[in-house]
């Protein structure tokens, strides 16, 4: 009997034996066979066994915000219109959206500041771009734009008195009134007047130019200083109303004083410096090429009131930039005795 169990444990053992080996052994061929497997792939893609393409993701559209007066959202600007321009604008690779900020002087920065979509274009007054390069904004001054297709188009300002007062030199210790939106550029205006020895009794600031005008008529002031448009033609326009060699029609006792030559532009189209080069490119050229063709132009000229665009030189803005900094330096009470913001 034991001899018996003792011949069962030895044939056990070898089955256990013949089995390992033959385990050990497809190991082997199974370690030979990657090993083969391996040297095809390394002579046919290098060291990397299981190459793989890079995924590509497609680039994202950059968002290009472009910031216009409320104004000219109210008065043009119609929704159709807005998307329209909007569509024109846009590419593969660009969204572009209008903006829209207050008359004030400040709004503009404040729309900036509060980050509406990361505003990085726009249609604005000079006065606001070097406003904006003043407070560290990364802007570039790209164009000027004109409501005049042939024309370029500077924003002045004009003199006008009730008829009492006939020269500006007799606006000595008078009573004047200027429109909010004219306030930045008529700045210039009171620093040249100061410079005459020229000041004021009372001045009154109008949220608008209905008030303004009742005031003058009213003759509660003497004169009032509001902003037109020049054109290289010298044709002017005013929201008074038409405007010829002889002065207003509508408003025959209206005595012109003065209008300024200051030459500075009606309207400047900025571009961040943040946006790549290529793009920023993209973007003048495309700009040039809407209000520029036919099939397209018209439609810019009846949306945002810009019928023609100009490249504008680095040496022509330098001026217009010292002209507009200068303006920090004025003080408005040192020209007038009383400042009045009239409702």
């Amino acid at each position: 009997m034991v001899a018996r169990l003792k011949k069962y444990q030895i044939v056990l053992v070898l089955l256990l034996v013949l089995t390992f080996g033959i385990l050990i052994g497809y190991r082997i061929e199974y370690k030979m066979t990657q090993k083969d497997i391996n040297i095809r792939k390394q002579a046919v893609f290098g060291k990397n066994l299981y190459p793989q393409q890079p995924l590509v993701l497609p680039p994202l559209p950059i968002i290009i915000n472009f910031l216009l007066n409320d104004q000219t959202s109210d008065e043009l600007l119609d929704e159709t219109t807005k998307s329209s321009i909007e569509n024109l604008m846009s590419s593969k690779y660009i969204k572009f959206y209008f903006r829209f900020f207050g008359k004030s002087p400040t709004s503009a920065l404040q729309t900036l500041s509060e980050n509406r979509g990361k505003t990085n274009m726009g249609m604005v007054d000079a006065s606001r771009v070097v406003n904006m390069l003043l407070r560290g904004w990364p802007v570039d001054p790209i164009y000027t734009a004109s409501p005049n297709p042939t024309n370029e188009c500077f924003t002045e300002t004009q003199i006008i008195s009730n008829g009492n007062v006939k020269r500006i030199e007799d606006l000595d210790r008078k009573n004047i009134g200027v429109e909010r939106i004219a306030m930045p550029l008529s700045f210039l205006t009171f620093k040249n007047l100061k410079e005459q020895n020229i000041s004021v009794n009372k001045f009154y600031i109008y949220n608008n130019l209905n008030s303004e005008l009742k005031d003058l008529l009213n003759n509660k002031i003497d004169a009032i200083v509001t902003r037109v448009s020049v054109f290289s033609n010298n044709q002017t326009g005013s929201k008074i109303g038409y405007f010829d060699s002889e002065g207003y029609p509508d408003y025959p006792n209206f005595k012109i004083l003065t209008t300024s030559n200051f030459k500075v532009p009606c309207k400047i189209i900025f571009i961040s410096k943040l946006i790549g080069s290529n793009l920023k490119l993209e973007l003048e050229n495309k700009l040039m090429d809407v209000t520029s063709r036919p099939e397209t132009k018209e439609l810019i000229a009846r949306g945002i009131n810009v019928a023609s665009i100009r490249k504008i030189k680095s040496e022509d803005w330098g001026k217009i930039e010292k002209l507009l900094k200068d303006l920090k330096n004025f003080h408005l009470n040192t020209f007038a005795s009383e400042i009045i913001k009239s409702e």
